[in-house]
């Protein structure tokens, strides 16, 4: 087992790689930093698709107008 490479999830960036193996991380920080990683590169794909959506079909839920906030 790698725990860079290992369960298979979205690798991360060389740069982050480089910096984790320079410092030698322990494996649990470094497994916990890919599943984070991978959650949010996740989640930005569906924002993005999600996003798309709206401009051609409004959902119910969304299609009040949007509130301004006053500070």
């Amino acid at each position: 087992m790698d725990d860079l490479t290992d369960p298979p999830l979205r690798p991360l960036p060389a740069r982050a790689v480089r910096l984790l193996e320079r410092v030698a991380a322990p494996p649990r920080p470094v497994a916990h930093l890919r599943a984070v990683h991978d959650v949010a590169a996740q989640f930005v794909d569906w924002v993005h698709g999600t996003a798309r959506g709206w401009s051609s079909t409004p959902r119910p839920c969304c299609s009040a107008p949007p509130r301004t906030v006053r500070g």
